[in-house]
Formats: structure tokens, sequence, C-alpha cells
């Protein structure tokens, strides 16, 4: 049925309850739940502020364990091959000083010299940088840039193991030597000396020890090179300094860094132009030939 006139228009204007005005009007004026809110987002944020800070503590005092492990080997590295430098040098010089007839006051010292003192001397150093690669590998996960002083450290292992190979084999020639016999009552020992090497056998004497000190030598720049590296990536997050790498005066010379076009540079050299990478490749090449892969 349609409206017929105005008059049959009625329009419901009830004032609201008093239960709607009230909430209104407590939404209005009480601002208590916008502070209740406020307070526990500050403390959610205050936890994981908390949280944070926690994990970041943690992480510093992880980075300063792992430097404060590789700065002790590498130090050890350092001082073992520096031991092992020094006794190649010494031997040198003695017998550069011997040629003259009027310095053999230095006969007995050399005389004292064995072979096997200096064999102890070089396993040091190899048991020194085994330590360095087995702490690296330990820590990978935190700091995997380091990667690239193992494979250093194993390229200059190859050489220095062929150098030595020569340089003692001279060594045994060279040195006195003591042999122990039987006696009645116990066992005696009896020091057999050698002639001092001269003309050709010095000459092959001093080039196998610059070789092998020359080889040795570069665990040393390793090392010094290591510990720039590891200050600077493990420590730079807390200091703005930062400490130089070495700049030796030989252009020659390999210095490692962690700068990512060089490292991947200097890794793509250990991996093919070295001895140690051409031999690895070798060596990978007989093992598939040995175990073929199906899939291969």
């Amino acid at each position: 049925m349609g409206i017929r006139s105005a008059g049959d228009l009625i329009l419901d204007v009830r004032p609201p309850s008093y239960e709607f005005l009230a909430l209104g009007n407590s939404l209005l004026t009480d601002f208590s739940w916008i502070d209740s809110t406020i307070n526990v987002a500050a403390i959610l944020l205050g936890a994981l502020i908390v949280k944070w800070q926690v994990r970041q503590n943690a992480r510093e005092q992880l980075r300063l364990q792992i430097y404060h492990e590789i700065s002790r080997i590498s130090h050890e590295l350092m001082l073992a091959e520096t031991k092992a430098t020094s006794f190649v040098n010494d031997v040198s010089m003695k017998l550069r000083l011997l040629q003259d007839p009027a310095l053999q006051a230095l006969l007995p010292s050399y005389q004292e010299l064995r072979a096997s003192k200096f064999t102890d001397l070089d396993y040091a150093v190899s048991s020194a940088a085994i330590n360095v690669i087995t702490v690296l590998e330990k820590y990978e996960i935190a700091c995997p840039e380091l990667k690239i002083f193992r494979t250093a450290i194993n390229v200059v292992g190859s050489d220095v193991q062929k150098s030595h190979r020569k340089i003692f084999g001279e060594y045994l020639k060279a040195f006195s030597v003591e042999v122990q016999t039987s006696g009645p009552t116990s066992i005696e020992t009896t020091v057999i000396h050698k002639p001092i090497p001269t003309g050709e056998n010095l000459e092959r004497i001093q080039a196998v020890a610059s070789e092998y000190v020359d080889a040795i030598s570069r665990y040393g720049e390793i090392s010094f090179d290591l510990d720039v590296e590891s200050q600077n990536l493990l420590l730079g997050g807390l200091f703005d300094y930062r400490v130089p790498r070495r700049t030796p005066g030989d252009p020659n010379k390999i210095v490692i860094t962690l700068d990512r076009t060089k490292a991947e540079n200097l890794m793509r050299y250990f991996e093919n132009e070295t001895d140690w990478g051409k031999e690895k490749k070798e060596i990978e090449k007989r093992v598939k030939e040995m175990h073929p892969r199906s899939d291969d």
C-alpha cells in the first residue's frame, strides 16, 4: 500500500539508549586502553632489542674467540718457519766461512750440526701449517672467506716438501753422523765427521738451501697476511681502523687478500698454474678413471 499523505509517514526518532551513550563517552574520554597497548608494544620491542643485543654480543664474542685462535696458530707457524730458516741460513754461513783456513775455529760448531735436527725443525713447520688448516676448517661456517689461506698453505707445503728432500740429502752427505755400536757392557756412540764441502758440492748445497728458504719463507708471508685479513674481517665491526695489507718490495711476491676479484684470480692461479694444483687435477683425473660414475 502506498503512502497517501505526509501524515502517513511516521519517523522513529527515539533517543539512543543509555548504554550506547555510555560506551561512546567512554571511548572518547578514557584512553587507558591505548596506553595499555603502547605498553605491551614497548615491552615486546624491548624484548626483541634485548634478544638482538644478546645475539650480537654472542657473535662478537665468537669473532673474538676465532681471531684469538687464528692469531695464535698463525704466530706459531711464523715462529716455526723462522727457526727452520735460521738453521738453514746458519749452515750456509758457516760453510762459506769455513772455506777460509783462518776461520777453522768455527769447525767444532759446524761438526755439531745434525741432519736430524733439521728434520725436526721442518717437521715443526709442517705441524704448525696443518694446525692452521685445521682451525680454518673448524670455523669455515663463520668465516668462509678465509678458505683461500688453506689452499695457499697446501701450495706452499707441496713446494717445501720437494725442496726438503733435496736439502736433506745434501745435509746427510755433509754433516757429521753418530753411529751406535754395542760394546761389552753398553752401547757406544761414535761420531763420524765429514769433510767440509767445497767447490761444486758447496755450490749444490747453497743452491738447494736457497730453494728451501724461498719456499718455506712463504709460510711467514701467509701468516702475516692471515693475521691482517682475519683482524679486518673478524674485528672490523668493533673498530673504525683497518690494518694495512703487506706491500712487498718485489712485485712478483704474492699477497693474499680477501678482495673478491683478487681472491678469485689467485684461487684460479693456485688451482691451475702451481705444481700443487696440477698434481691435484691429475689425482682427481686418476680417481675418476678408477671409479667411473654411471651418469658420466
